[in-house]
């Protein structure tokens, strides 16, 4: 995936980088929670 996906100006997240960092978090907060 090309960084301009991720990044609007080439260093900070646009919408859709925050989102994908939200799942990724997400999923390891979960993961946490259930051991």
């Amino acid at each position: 995936m090309q960084g301009e996906t991720w990044l609007s100006d080439g260093l900070h997240p646009n919408d859709y980088g925050y989102r994908t960092m939200f799942k990724a978090v997400q999923a390891a907060i979960v993961s946490a929670g259930s051991k």
